[in-house]
């Protein structure tokens, strides 16, 4: 019988056991192997495994299956007692925009503000320490949340920064609020995109809708490259701490650089699929090799991102009928012909769309575009959002749906207010999605929304903003399998990696997120039925693991 001996230690909370093999297999010494016990491991591939374990070495994972079948190397590897907690693969976040949300998570966040008061506490606070002159910027206002009982102006924003301009961008990313000197720097821009100046009485109100990213390119002094190389890792480690272990990012071309040299370089990293924006088809055609990609662990290319539409919360979604008590059916960013254009230089670029598209409208012209041209077998185009499912079209076979659920309690009254009520068991229809056949994955769009999983989970899950609260079309609920699924298997299908992930299985990569709870039973009651309250969905991360390392502990 080999001889071993043993020593324990106690790692913020984690208790594990270090097994060292004295003659035998000294190959192993040189890459750590984790075992993971005594919790449900759910693989996402073959669903709980209440008594089994799981065993990574390096990298990858070696073992999963009945402690009785474990190989012999398991005996020298570092024991991690999961303690009755669930054990997961890492989380996907498949839309979020990192370079910007990175730089985003330095500035102010608004999302918590209930009132123009709170507002202005939040920017009174940093005024205080910023120089006159410079911006002050911030994110994550909702219209109907702060202006509920006053109307917008600049006014506002300048008694809490009367030295420096103010530039806040709302929730949903498709208007701005400017102060007084704000407003001054954007009406003496030479040129104006195609955006929208909101007059009231003849009196500017300081909200301009949308072309949100190119105002704040004009109006914000440019980002130098490495203030964005250094405001990745803090980020990273954000979305570690929320169990994430890989994105799917909106980038432009130009900073696809910088997020490859810092997953090339730092010790900070997730895996990423990159999708891209171009200017214009001839852009695109231009820098077509971009999108053929190196292949390695860290870094992959997807498609090519294009607006189509604008937002619920500006009332700028493309819909079919107009929004009620108006003759607006929002706003298209493109039509068939320009759309035709991009879908050509596509074709010749042997790439994919991802598609921006909220309203019915828009998403029929996506569809629509789509079917005039062959594509290869394996293509998979993505449609992004998609908060508005048109009627009548039910097979999405090939395409994938990216949503973002967390959206729908910031929507759901928008939707109420100002949406037909024939078009209400269209909107967030993840299971109408699912039924027709789509991939379906879930995302936040950070920075316009916590990158926690699990307010999104929530939603898709209970349609219930609270304990409280009436369910929205419940008739599109998914289980808890099925969003879970969105955030990693079905994800980890769509990325072109060596090695698998979004699955726990033998060869799948080691990253692993450890939860504080089984989700599976804090959510459900004595009866099998998805409770509704608080308590059983404030859900944790307790440990991030990714390639192998342990990179994050509560």
């Amino acid at each position: 019988m080999d001889s071993y001996a043993t020593s324990s230690y106690t790692h913020e909370g984690v208790t594990a056991t270090i097994e060292t093999c004295c003659y035998n297999l000294l190959a192993l010494a040189a890459v750590t192997a984790y075992l993971f016990h005594n919790g449900p491991i759910y693989s996402m591939a073959n669903g709980r495994m209440g008594d089994g374990v799981l065993l990574t070495h390096g990298s990858t994972t070696a073992y999963v299956g009945p402690k009785e079948n474990l190989p012999t190397p398991a005996r020298f590897a570092i024991k991690i007692d999961l303690d009755g907690r669930a054990l997961f693969p890492g989380f996907c976040d498949s839309h979020l925009h990192l370079v910007v949300a990175s730089l985003e998570h330095r500035n102010l966040d608004c999302r918590r503000c209930g009132s123009i008061e709170e507002l202005q506490a939040l920017i009174r606070d940093r005024a205080a320490c910023t120089r006159p002159g410079d911006w002050i910027i911030g994110s994550g206002w909702e219209r109907r949340v702060l202006f509920a009982d006053a109307r917008p102006s600049p006014a506002a924003l300048d008694v809490a920064a009367p030295e420096n301009p103010v530039l806040l961008v709302s929730k949903d990313w498709h208007s701005l609020w400017l102060n007084a000197a704000g407003m001054t720097h954007l009406l003496a821009l030479p040129q104006l995109p195609a955006c929208t100046i909101e007059q009231q009485r003849g009196a500017y109100t300081g909200l301009v809708y949308e072309e949100v990213f190119a105002l704040r390119n004009l109006l914000l002094p440019k980002p130098s490259q490495a203030a964005k190389a250094a405001a990745l890792a803090p980020y990273i480690e954000h979305l570690w701490r929320h169990g994430i272990t890989r994105v799917h990012t909106m980038e432009a071309p130009e900073d696809l650089p910088i997020v490859a040299n810092h997953l090339e370089n730092s010790q900070a990293r997730i895996r990423v699929i990159a999708n891209l924006l171009f200017a214009s088809p001839a852009e695109l055609r231009a820098n077509a090799v971009l999108l053929q990609g190196n292949r390695h662990p860290w870094l992959d290319l997807g498609g090519v991102k294009l607006f189509v539409d604008g937002s619920f919360g500006s009332l700028t979604a493309a819909l079919s009928i107009p929004y009620l008590g108006t003759n607006s059916r929002g706003l298209l960013a493109l039509d068939a012909v320009v759309l035709d254009d991009w879908l050509r230089a596509m074709v010749d670029a042997k790439t994919n769309g991802v598609f921006h598209s909220i309203g019915d409208r828009a998403t029929r012209l996506v569809v629509d575009g789509l079917a005039r041209y062959d594509w290869p077998a394996a293509t998979r185009h993505r449609i992004e959002h998609v908060q508005l499912l048109p009627s009548g079209l039910g097979d999405y076979r090939g395409l994938v749906l990216s949503g973002q659920p967390s959206h729908l309690w910031a929507d759901r009254e928008i939707i109420l207010r100002h949406l037909s009520a024939n078009l209400h068991e269209y909107c967030y229809a993840y299971r109408l999605m699912l039924e027709g056949g789509a991939e379906l994955v879930f995302g936040s769009d950070a920075p316009v929304e916590t990158v926690d999983p699990w307010p999104g989970i929530r939603a898709a899950v209970t349609r219930v903003a609270t304990g409280t609260s009436a369910a929205f079309v419940h008739a599109q609920a998914l289980t808890l399998e099925e969003a879970l699924a969105a955030h990693t298997s079905t994800p980890g299908r769509l990325n072109n990696f060596p090695f698998a992930t979004g699955v726990l299985q033998v060869g799948a990569a080691a990253d692993l997120v450890v939860l504080d709870r089984d989700p599976f039973q804090s959510t459900r009651d004595e009866t099998g039925k998805v409770r509704l309250d608080d308590e059983a969905w404030q859900i944790r991360t307790d440990m991030t693991w990714v390639n192998g390392e342990l990179v994050y502990t509560r």
